[in-house]
């Protein structure tokens, strides 16, 4: 732990059968690489880890593939909407539940694989993230810290709205959870059982056509949100004027 005290030569030597010459030498090694501070008349102590924050620049993986003179390529293999866990809504500022945007990226260098890109996106921030050019959605979560609960059965749930809304099949492969199959319509053709090894092999549709709601998002709830908005100020000024007469 820093600034605990180190014991004395002698009780080095002794403890561990050495000479007092190299736990003298062995003190003064590590002290002079920074592991260890002296003060004379006192001691030696532990030293505070030094915090190092290079400056590192991050490229965006296509520029450093084109500095080195090759060709740039990427296919997006997941797409989709989901759940925030307390996890992402911790970091994002969300509630629990609240949807976010998720895309599995992979980036090729003259057509070998070299990078996996895995992203979560606050919907707030970017909200046309999902209309990017991906045929299928997969799902690849794990549902074991829902417990035993309806919880995994309704994030099971999720993936069928996602089908229906986007009109994408979805592959969901749930580990400890339930993975399934399912279509364009948001019918489950092929379900494992909940905590059971399983393999599913199946055949799915493609798509690549955009949805009313992937283009336009929430609209239901923005005019539902708008004319509540509407009847409670009516409300107010119709209470506001009965009062005045």
């Amino acid at each position: 732990m820093p600034e605990t005290r180190i014991p004395s030569e002698n009780h080095i030597a002794s403890t561990f059968g050495v000479s007092r010459g190299t736990a003298h030498r062995a003190l003064r090694e590590l002290t002079s690489e920074g592991y260890l501070v002296g003060f004379q008349g006192i001691g030696r102590f532990v030293a505070k880890t030094k915090q190092y924050a290079p400056l590192l620049e991050v490229k965006p993986i296509s520029q450093e593939i084109s500095e080195r003179g090759e060709t740039h390529s990427a296919k997006v293999l997941l797409l989709t909407q989901e759940p925030a866990t307390p996890e992402l809504a911790l970091t994002f500022g969300l509630n629990v539940a609240s949807p976010v945007y998720r895309s599995t990226i992979v980036h090729r260098a003259n057509g070998r694989p070299v990078q996996l890109a895995e992203r979560y996106v606050n919907p707030q921030f970017a909200p046309d993230y999902l209309k990017q050019d991906a045929g299928f959605i997969f799902v690849i979560t794990n549902d074991g810290w829902w417990g035993d609960t309806p919880g995994h059965r309704q994030h099971q749930s999720y993936s069928r709205i996602r089908a229906i809304e986007t009109r994408r099949s979805v592959a969901r492969s749930a580990n400890t959870g339930i993975s399934s199959l399912i279509n364009q319509k948001g019918q489950v053709l092929q379900h494992t059982n909940y905590w059971e090894p399983d393999v599913l092999r199946g055949q799915l549709n493609v798509n690549d056509k955009l949805t009313f709601y992937t283009r336009h998002g929430d609209y239901i709830a923005r005019i539902a949100y708008f004319f509540s908005l509407l009847m409670v100020l009516y409300t107010i000024t119709r209470v506001l004027i009965s009062r005045k007469k």
